[in-house]
């Protein structure tokens, strides 16, 4: 039975992007009947929405909602049989009693692949451009999305240097371990409440402070630091990277290539950020801040991370799988098993899919 899927996009935002690979790639080898329509309330640019609409065998509604932060949109659920969120919170979910309703979907990364019907995506931008008077927006989705361009103009997330296939890996055993944590930091000047001021501070200090410990104690091991702005040149002088072009995508790649323990802090609302996605797809051994929010499949503490909540217990566990080459290789094969599993495009997508029609859901 060919499974028909109809994409109600309303936008072609870059957090989307794994979801566009997932269900072309499934179109690709024939697995589903793809068709892409334009929402009605379709926008570009930075205020456009980070969830999307299908509808499957014309009667099955499902939401994809790829927003950071826990809140599930009261709209949006109304409209769907069933609802997938990035940000699963369990203790919220419950409290509303949709557990049957609202899953979780998986973690994200900014990632392209063939398929993805970006012609009729960037058709639908232009089209856009004079309602919305989005130049610069459309301009820079287009650049974005074309490998040529997004070369040519070296952006970090364009498609060029983030086809799901660059960050592919088999677990690498033959590698002398190295330490992998380049970051940013949020300027808390910046933050628009006080709130979002103070979860800045603490994620800054403890990402600050998680470099400091890993230069100091493993210098010849450590691949990292962080990015160079000028609160981070002001406030963490001596933990900047020594040049810019350390921190681009391209030299980025290369060096995650090469490092066997790879270093995840939580981001804004907590959320797990998509530097986790990316170790996971290379088959790396992680440590990690707590994952607060839940994803799909058996991704456990201490089987496909070990959790820190000070950065002194960051620098523990680094140093136990530096120390026990054992359980650092059986984490790396752990990680290659759940991408190909769960988070490998094609498969979050098709699992997703799986679920709504009440036949599987890991």
């Amino acid at each position: 039975m060919t499974i028909k899927c109809e994409l109600l996009c309303p936008s072609s935002k870059y957090k989307l992007t794994q979801l566009f690979t997932g269900f072309g790639l499934l179109e690709k080898a024939g697995m589903i009947q793809l068709q892409l329509e334009k929402d009605k309330d379709y926008l570009i640019g930075y205020h456009s929405k980070e969830s999307m609409k299908v509808v499957l065998n014309d009667e099955i509604k499902i939401i994809y909602d790829i927003y950071d932060g826990d809140t599930i949109y009261p709209d949006e659920l109304a409209w769907c049989d069933l609802y997938f969120k990035k940000s699963y919170n369990p203790e919220k979910v419950n409290s509303l009693n949709l557990t049957k309703k609202v899953l979780p979907l998986g973690f994200y990364y900014t990632l392209y692949g063939p398929n993805d019907h970006l012609a009729l995506r960037n058709y639908w931008a232009l089209t856009n451009l004079i309602k919305q008077m989005s130049f610069n927006e459309t301009a820079f989705q287009i650049l974005r999305y074309d490998a040529f361009f997004s070369r040519l103009f070296k952006i970090n997330s364009g498609r060029y240097l983030n086809d799901y296939k660059n960050y592919e890996h088999l677990p690498r055993f033959d590698l002398e371990p190295k330490i992998i944590f380049f970051t940013k930091l949020w300027d808390p000047a910046r933050a628009h409440s006080d709130e979002i001021k103070i979860d800045r501070m603490q994620i800054n200090e403890m990402r600050a402070e998680c470099i400091r410990l890993l230069k100091n104690n493993f210098p010849g091991s450590f691949l990292g630091g962080l990015e160079i702005n000028d609160y981070t040149k002001k406030t963490y002088p001596g933990l900047v990277v020594a040049h810019s072009w350390m921190t681009k995508k391209e030299e980025y790649l290369r060096q995650l290539n090469k490092a066997t323990i790879c270093i995840a802090t939580s981001g804004l609302h907590g959320a797990h950020g998509r530097k986790l996605g990316e170790y996971i797809a290379g088959s790396k051994a992680i440590v990690s801040e707590m994952i607060r929010y839940l994803v799909p499949g058996d991704f456990d503490k201490d089987k496909n991370y070990l959790e820190f909540s000070t950065p002194e217990q960051c620098l523990e566990n680094v140093a136990l799988l530096l120390e026990n080459k054992e359980k650092r290789n059986a984490m790396m094969m752990n990680n290659f098993i759940y991408y190909n599993n769960y988070l490998r495009p094609d498969m979050l997508v098709w699992n997703s899919v799986m679920a709504a029609l009440g036949i599987y859901f890991p």
